[in-house]
């Protein structure tokens, strides 16, 4: 019988990489996120009729996690 062996080498650095790339990647959509609120929030105002205001200035974006937005 024949035997194999395999020996990875910088393997705690790969898990390292790999996790700091979750987190930019997990900013970088939180912000994307956000941005689209923004857009969709001042969209919105724009085309709303305005009689006493309050509903124009009731639209409005809450950030309730960094994978979730209320409009």
């Amino acid at each position: 019988m024949i035997k194999l062996g395999v020996k990875i080498f910088g393997i705690k650095e790969l898990l390292k990489k790999l996790d700091d790339m979750e987190a930019s990647v997990s900013t970088i959509l939180n912000n994307s996120l956000v941005k689209a609120a923004a857009i969709t929030e001042r969209e919105a105002k724009k085309f709303v009729p305005v009689d006493t205001g309050r509903l124009r200035s009731s639209i409005h974006f809450e950030v309730l996690s960094p994978q979730e937005v209320f409009i």
